[in-house]
């Protein structure tokens, strides 16, 4: 909000081991050509300024850059010091896909690929503040702030169990760890192949200890082990090899009913915190022919199944996944349509019920019936073997 002028952007080592910036470089292709250097610590951020460090006033750049990035959009390039591009931010060009001009908001990204659903507006302010001391919508060397999905809420004060004597309130009671995704129907090699994703949409790790994962009868999974900002965490059935190419968090045992049942995530305290299918009956969204998995929408209130699009990893077989373990929904993804692209040549107009004399002989006859060809194309030859018959 102090100046349009004021464009920072930020790097994060997700990694466990610190890297070293010495001959990386982002570039936009244009004006934008930043030789980096540092480091940056194992899951820490890089902060860019442009100009001088009082873009974002309170938080230290990590490095000053010059150039300027275009609101009309444009390509963001990441080159590892052996050239290799690591990564992209609005990799088609165009407009961006998030981030709002007028308020200033940032584009924070939420999704490991770089594609138009993996980035988000950040709606809220952080703790920075820019050069005029008003708050940054946008989370400079934090954890991103964008628009996620909310919890399904519970569907009845009965389906929540008493909270447990003692235990103190959870970090996610209102909602902030979800049901993803569901493959209830198994994979194209096992139909017993199944497979749950959980997702942390907050700018916060969460510790899973002490939660629970239910379907009220052979499903009760003691969940364990952390989730990182806006990471998702997958449960395989009986052993890792369901989704063969991604390892899973955790193994589970038991089974989901293909006629539907109802899945409800427990915090520590026994709230109900999340829901997958409350009503318990038929699933609303999965296919169990083509084995495709069951996605939370973007809006968080209903279910679609899995596009066909934007599949992660493979089954046991080696078959495509039908679904996106480990990564954003096909849901949330632009989808694909089918454009029709014309031939060079068509028939373009048929006279099958001649009512004049047009060729000018005694009466109206078949002779008098036509077909007409068009070539739209820049060739000028009607391909060989192409003969017109009248019946």
């Amino acid at each position: 909000m102090a100046s349009p002028f004021d464009e920072w952007i930020e790097l994060a080592n997700l990694g466990d081991v610190a890297v070293d910036l010495a001959g990386w470089t982002l570039s936009d292709g244009g004006d934008l050509t930043v030789t980096l250097q540092g480091d940056i610590a194992p899951h820490s951020y890089f902060l860019m300024e442009r100009t001088d460090d009082s873009t974002v006033s309170d938080v230290a750049a990590g490095l000053i850059y010059t150039g300027g990035l275009s609101n009309a959009g444009e390509r963001l390039t990441l080159v590892d010091d052996s050239g290799r591009t690591v990564d992209t931010a609005n990799q088609q060009g165009g407009s961006w896909p998030a981030g709002d001009a007028s308020p200033r908001a940032s584009m924070a990204r939420i999704g490991d690929r770089d594609v138009p659903a993996s980035w988000r507006t950040t709606t809220a302010a952080g703790t920075a503040h820019n050069a005029s001391g008003r708050p940054i919508l946008g989370s400079p060397r934090a954890p991103n702030i964008a628009a996620t999905p909310s919890a399904t809420p519970a569907s009845s004060p009965t389906n929540t169990p008493s909270p447990t004597a003692g235990a103190s309130p959870s970090p996610a009671a209102s909602g902030s760890l979800l049901i993803n995704e569901v493959a209830w129907a198994g994979t194209r090699a096992s139909a017993s192949d199944e497979w749950i994703e959980l997702l942390n949409p907050t700018g916060h790790e969460l510790t899973l200890n002490g939660w629970r994962l239910t379907d009220g009868g052979d499903i009760d999974i003691a969940l364990s082990g952390s989730i990182p900002p806006g990471g998702y965490f997958l449960l395989e059935r009986t052993d890792d090899s369901t989704v063969s190419d991604i390892p899973a968090d955790l193994i589970y045992t038991g089974g989901l009913s293909n006629c539907g049942e109802a899945l409800r995530l427990l915090d520590p305290g026994g709230r109900t915190v999340d829901q997958a299918n409350s009503g318990g009956r038929h699933w609303p969204a999965g296919d169990s022919e083509a084995k495709a998995s069951m996605e939370r929408r973007a809006d968080g209130v209903g279910w679609e199944t899995f596009t066909g699009c934007f599949n992660l990893g493979h089954d046991a077989a080696g078959h495509a996944i039908r679904g996106t373990p480990r990564g954003p929904n096909s849901v949330t993804f632009p989808q694909p349509t089918a454009t029709w692209v014309p031939g060079a040549l068509v028939i373009n107009e048929v006279l099958f019920r001649p009512h004049s004399d047009w060729e000018g002989t005694v009466g109206v006859t078949v002779s008098d019936e036509f077909i007409e060809l068009y070539n739209r194309g820049p060739g000028g030859r009607l391909p060989q073997g192409l003969v017109a018959r009248r019946r």
